[in-house]
């Protein structure tokens, strides 16, 4: 008989939870070694995010009343309509600090750190923006003030007692890894290296005897599918991830829907990969994943497409009229710094790799590629100008693409366009990269906002895995995650 396959398996744990439980564990058992689970840690998190929020309103309010700004009615601040605008403040700091619940964030300092400072000066711009176009008297400064720089120090205060929390043992999940083969491997590393903080993994699980007592990524295998259940009890594990990538047998098929029985949650690989590093494990995936994920799943968006257009159409005026606006100025500036054209026309590969001519300001010398072959830019490029290195830093260099928007050949959003050439390369290198064709190439994107400009083939093997994570789980809100990242990259001087 044919072993179970991975397919098979998922199907089988979801409908094993409508069997009868032969001895499942207890819920306070299972409560005890189970840990937080991901959903709880996002969800502490945002309660503690909200309550920083609250905490800070009231405490810039007081102080506002204290020192002579406001109406000494305790509660009298509700009745002005001034500061109801102020709450204006509450969702627009959510949308900034969206990616500071990315699972690679919320256990790092500094990260944090930086993510909430961006956050408070974009909040400045934005409210003193307003405040300036609207007639004088209208909205109050001096609490706004207050409130920010409360709830930067609050919100730094909890982030940094969040991931002494969460660090705590008794606080993560304890899983076995299935699968001590290149998966396993990667998943071990993924959880120790990337993502620390939110599993102790135990150990590890495979049926090939030579690997028994073997330490893969410091996590010894600690037994075959027999020892499973044994292993699971005696370490009270909580999760169980499968990192099989070929057929599983029928007795760890059967030792799996055991373990689901008693309540021990069960994951693939893939999804937890995807889950914490908001990005796709290329090289583990087959033509049917890829199908099922992107070519099935553009058909059952039917409102998505057409309003993005009409997003890509309004920004793509905008920016248009940005471009012709700076245009005089950048161009002299150009000029002067060194001889040749102002704008750069390039072939990129759009849509379904069909060409089109980019445009963008000049960032390098003339004539960068003289003998005509497409090439990388490298850290520290010397065919990149003085002017070039700001233009980059602060992305106005791609303003120009504005009218390519416009034009329905690129979109505010999307996978970064390649030359023809290099994309040829790399289809021949890189499975499944002609996969980030299915959609319009992008002004910014997921790669973009969360990877550095790419300089080899194992650069754009990552940036192919954000790019795959952008399509299939492409979205009005991801969209506008992804441009207010690119805002914050841009006031951080960060682009390439």
């Amino acid at each position: 008989m044919k072993s179970p396959s991975k397919d098979n398996v998922q199907t089988a744990v979801k409908a094993g939870s409508s069997r009868p439980r032969r001895g499942r564990a207890s819920a306070s058992h299972l409560r005890s070694r189970a840990g937080l689970s991901r959903a709880e840690r996002r969800a502490l998190l945002f309660v503690g995010d909200l309550g920083m929020v609250f905490i800070a309103a009231v405490l810039a309010l007081a102080l506002w009343v204290i020192v002579g700004q406001g109406t000494a009615h305790p509660l009298g601040f509700l009745r002005q309509k001034d500061i109801a605008r102020l709450f204006w403040l509450v969702p627009l700091w959510f949308l900034l600090i969206a990616n500071l619940y990315d699972a690679r964030i919320v256990t790092s300092r500094s990260r944090n750190l930086n993510g909430l400072l961006v956050a408070a000066g974009v909040s400045l711009l934005f409210y003193f923006g307003i405040y300036f176009y609207l007639p004088p008297g209208e909205l109050p400064r001096l609490v706004v003030l207050f409130f920010l720089v409360g709830l930067v120090g609050l919100e730094i205060g909890w982030r940094m007692l969040y991931i002494r929390l969460m660090a705590l043992p008794s606080l993560l999940q304890p899983a076995l890894v299935i699968g001590a083969g290149r998966a396993g491997n990667l998943m071990v590393n993924v959880l120790s290296e990337e993502v620390p903080g939110h599993f102790r993994v135990r150990g590890l699980i495979d049926d090939d005897p030579s690997k028994k007592g073997q330490v893969v990524g410091g996590v010894e295998v600690a037994g075959g599918s027999a020892q499973l259940r044994q292993i699971v009890e005696e370490q009270e594990i909580a999760v169980l991830i499968l990192a099989i990538t070929g057929e599983i047998g029928g007795g760890l098929f059967q030792a799996l829907l055991d373990c689901q029985e008693k309540g021990i949650e069960i994951v693939r690989m893939q999804v937890l990969y995807e889950e914490l590093l908001s990005r796709v494990p290329v090289g583990y995936l087959d033509a049917d994943w890829i199908m099922t994920s992107f070519v099935d799943s553009a058909r059952l968006n039917d409102l998505y497409s057409p309003v993005k257009r009409l997003l890509d159409i309004v920004g793509g005026v905008l920016g248009s009229l940005v471009f012709a606006i700076l245009l005089p100025f950048l161009a002299l500036m150009i000029r002067l710094d060194s001889p040749g054209a102002v704008l750069l026309r390039q072939d990129r590969a759009g849509r379904a790799g069909r060409p089109f001519r980019m445009l963008k300001f000049r960032t390098m010398v003339a004539n960068a590629e003289p003998d005509g072959q497409a090439r990388w830019a490298a850290p520290g490029d010397p065919r990149v100008t003085r002017l070039g290195k700001l233009l980059r830093k602060t992305r106005l260099d791609e303003i120009p693409q504005f009218w390519n928007v416009l034009r329905g050949e690129m979109s505010l959003v999307g996978p970064r366009s390649e030359r023809p050439e290099l994309v040829a390369k790399l289809e021949r290198e890189i499975p499944f990269y002609r996969a980030r064709l299915l959609v319009r190439p992008g002004l910014t994107g997921w790669a973009q906002v969360n990877y550095r400009y790419g300089w080899s083939v194992e650069d754009a093997v990552t940036k192919l895995e954000y790019d795959l994570y952008y399509i299939r789980h492409r979205s009005l809100w991801l969209e506008v995650r992804i441009m207010i990242r690119t805002l914050g990259t841009v006031m951080r001087f960060q682009g390439t």
